[in-house]
């Protein structure tokens, strides 16, 4: 083909038809309504992995939930998927396993409880022991844990475990990229 030629392509292939009539319009119009509609549920419109992971949760529930009788190892399954998407009380309900109703229970009551409840002990027993998706906020919420009596509550973690975090995130951003050797010169500075 040389460079004076142009392509002809069909008017019923062409990307942007002119459109002659008012009903065209409208369902061209419907048409993009749809497609941004599935856009915003579409699991691949999921920026963040733990949005994907709930996007894939949903996707196994779905599937699991349409099989008429379900293993113990199938039910274990979908009990972590419902657990992924916050709802531990079904977790609870679902698992075949009494250990892992036992903790999915747990994780519900943390979740509901009132984040001002706490157990006695000092702020210094407070750690972090899990990021987990909260049906009560909607959001990724810190679920703390107490290393002496192991209360968990949901709540917004204490000052010197966020700055502990800081610190360990500027520490693997300074040595990210660096070899053993370079990241033991740069601690015996």
């Amino acid at each position: 083909m040389s460079d004076n030629e142009k392509w002809h392509i069909p008017a019923a292939f062409r990307v942007t038809p002119k459109l002659s009539t008012e009903k065209e319009r409208e369902i061209l119009a419907a048409s993009d309504a749809q497609q941004k509609e599935w856009a915003e549920k579409s699991s691949f419109a999921a920026h963040t992995p733990s949005e994907r992971s709930r996007a894939n949760a949903r996707i196994m529930i779905d599937a699991l939930e349409s099989v008429p009788e379900l293993s113990n190892e199938q039910m274990d399954i979908l009990a972590e998927n419902y657990a992924v998407l916050g709802k531990y009380d079904m977790a609870a309900q679902t698992t075949a396993s009494a250990e892992k109703n036992a903790i999915y229970n747990k994780y519900w009551l943390a979740v509901w409880q009132d984040e001002s409840e706490w157990c006695k002990h000092n702020e210094k027993h407070k750690f972090i022991k899990d990021n987990i998706f909260s049906v009560k906020t909607g959001k990724e919420e810190t679920l703390l844990a107490c290393n002496i009596c192991d209360m968990w509550n949901v709540a917004p973690p204490p000052k010197n475990l966020t700055d502990a975090r800081q610190v360990r995130a500027a520490h693997r951003a300074a040595m990210k990229g660096k070899s053993f050797n370079e990241i033991k010169r740069h601690y015996r500075k």
